[in-house]
């Protein structure tokens, strides 16, 4: 009769958990961000550095920043950034902050698939705006 190895199970077991102890890092999601007239990315980018800076939090990896297809209503561009750092203290911190005659909004990313998943569900409720409630 032939013997399990058992070194060979004990050892994946092992990598198990250390892939489970290297977790991705967190972002933050910074919404509503203005970029002034004539502005590019990277002096946004550098701007959101300081203001992170200067709030005590600190930046783990590259800033992510896109344009977002409206603007605020003050005639700029509005942008949002993800930003690898601790994201309770930025929430703490920013969320609800004014920063260049705009409200800033954070919170924690959320991933593509639990976004789909969010909208599947809010899409499938069964609650429509025409709903009156039950008939009485």
């Amino acid at each position: 009769k032939k013997r399990p190895n058992w070194g060979v199970r004990y050892k994946s077991q092992i990598a198990g958990v250390r892939l489970m102890a290297q977790k991705t890092p967190q972002r933050a999601f910074i919404s509503n961000i203005s970029l002034k007239d004539g502005e590019d990315l990277s002096e946004l980018r550098d701007r959101l550095r300081l203001l992170l800076r200067n709030s005590s939090i600190s930046v783990t990896g590259e800033i992510a920043l896109r344009k977002t297809n409206n603007s605020s209503g003050s005639g700029r561009q509005a942008c949002f950034a993800l930003v690898p750092c601790d994201v309770k203290m930025a929430i703490k911190c920013l969320n609800n902050t004014q920063y260049d005659g705009l409200v800033l909004k954070v919170s924690k990313e959320v991933s593509k698939e639990k976004r789909e998943q969010q909208r599947e569900w809010n899409g499938s409720s069964g609650f429509g705006g025409d709903w009156k409630g039950p008939e009485s």
